[in-house]
């Protein structure tokens, strides 16, 4: 079935985005986004200025060296000299042959290492594809990724860890699911392993 534009959803942030939720509804996705760039380089963010304003507080707040400044598809823009090794992200979606040439452009001028905001978080989609169909235990990305993030233990893998010692451990798991046990064995220090499902590898 192809959906057409104005068959979109009028409330729909983006227009045109029907892959991620509102991400200004769930915050947790600031903190995914904080993990996917790259650690301790300057960020700048573009885009429309009520929309990169709050984004830019969130991750300032996360602890991060954030600039914001707006922009729109169709607008010229000079950045000047960024600081070194700046990384820069738009938060805007391309949804046009002239909006991805304008992000071509960007790229062409400034370096590759530009990237929109919905090109770094889309990966976790596959995530939650994934939990609005099978039987996750944790059942929203709220509750499951602090266990990826490491502030919460699924079950009592201290206790485990006391007794097994699992640092530098070869590990197989079974039936690893939605991840958390094997999450759990990256933090205690696993050296290697394999889950019971060929395609899902372990490595420390």
């Amino acid at each position: 079935m192809v959906t057409r534009r104005e068959d979109l959803p009028s409330s729909s942030p983006e227009g045109d985005n029907q892959v991620l939720p509102d991400i200004w509804s769930q915050p947790i996705w600031w903190q995914l986004l904080e993990r996917r760039l790259a650690p301790r380089r300057p960020v700048l963010l573009l885009g429309r200025q009520h929309e990169v304003t709050p984004l830019t507080a969130a991750l300032r707040g996360l602890g991060r060296d954030v600039r914001g400044r707006e922009w729109l598809w169709t607008s010229p823009l000079d950045l000047g000299v960024l600081p070194a090794n700046t990384q820069v992200v738009v938060r805007l979606v391309p949804a046009s042959a002239t909006d991805w040439l304008a992000m071509g452009a960007l790229r062409e001028r400034y370096g590759s290492d530009i990237s929109t905001l919905y090109e770094l978080l889309l990966p976790y989609t596959a995530l939650t594809q994934a939990q609005s169909v099978l039987p996750y235990q944790q059942a929203t990305i709220d509750s499951i990724t602090p266990f990826y993030f490491g502030d919460s233990q699924p079950g009592p893998f201290e206790e485990l860890d006391k007794l097994v010692a699992l640092s530098g451990k070869s590990v197989i798991e079974f039936g690893p699911m939605e991840g958390l046990q094997t999450a759990a064995l990256v933090r205690a220090g696993v050296e290697s392993g394999n889950c019971s499902r060929p395609s899902a590898r372990l490595t420390g």
